[in-house]
């Protein structure tokens, strides 16, 4: 090969390594736009999931029933849980899927809303209830429920609150387990309490449960995380309804 021919050579050799260069810098460009989209989506789905806080929707007191029927009248309850990010409006949709994937105001949201199962009456009138939610990176909706299945924190966080327009139900932990997502004890509702509590025996973590059994039940129900067919359930002793002027009220 004369020096000609490897100038060519050279020259064809550079060439490609320049269009090389350049494809490398264009992927390096689109794959940090990528992640950089991927960061502003992920933040806005984060804000989403905490904006339902206790300081209130759209400045309305979450203790304000009147206010808060005004931008969904579906809104049936505000559940706390202490020591978790759960803090959040429950609705009650014409049925499971409603708001699957809708936010309290209606919009599409992967993070669903909290809401009553399609058995259970929007007043709490029964005496067992079941709420349901999604498995959210953060803690955000019921995310939180994990927790529960670690010993230390279930012995240290006992408690919860739940609002109702007709009062407040205090809530006691009192169980907490991964189940089958067919567990008709939970999850076929007829309106008593015997039936989940006897699932309620094989939680990972229970309290004792002294003499008969007479307050309200609410189970708290999401994904385990890792099968399809699991279900994380937290068991929740409700107290009878204080008197509270809940209604038109801002706290």
């Amino acid at each position: 090969m004369n020096r000609s021919e490897e100038s060519r050579e050279l020259d064809r050799w550079n060439r490609r390594v320049r269009r090389s260069i350049r494809a490398d810098r264009i992927v390096s460009w689109m794959l940090k736009w990528f992640v950089l989209t991927l960061l502003i989506m992920v933040g806005f789905s984060y804000y989403d999931m905490y904006r339902f806080t206790r300081a209130g929707i759209d400045g309305v007191a979450y203790r304000d029933f009147a206010a808060l029927r005004q931008i969904n009248p579906d809104v049936a309850a505000w559940l706390t849980l202490d020591g978790t990010h759960v803090d959040h409006p429950v609705v009650k949709g014409t049925d499971n899927f409603e708001y699957l994937d809708r936010d309290f105001y209606g919009k599409t949201y992967a993070g669903g809303t909290l809401f009553l199962d399609e058995q259970c009456p929007k007043d709490f009138a029964q005496g067992y209830q079941l709420i349901h939610g999604h498995h959210m990176a953060g803690g955000a909706m019921f995310g939180d429920l994990k927790k529960y299945l670690d010993k230390n924190f279930f012995h240290k966080n006992k408690r919860g609150q739940l609002l109702t327009p007709k009062g407040r139900y205090d809530l006691e932990i009192i169980g907490a387990g991964i189940f089958d997502a067919y567990d008709s004890k939970i999850y076929s509702i007829n309106g008593k309490k015997n039936r989940p509590m006897e699932s309620f025996r094989r939680c990972r973590r229970k309290r004792p449960v002294r003499g008969k059994f007479r307050d309200r039940l609410l189970c708290l129900s999401t994904c385990s995380g890792d099968m399809d067919d699991r279900r994380i359930v937290v068991f929740c002793r409700m107290t009878e309804p204080e008197e509270s002027h809940t209604e038109g009220r801002k706290e």
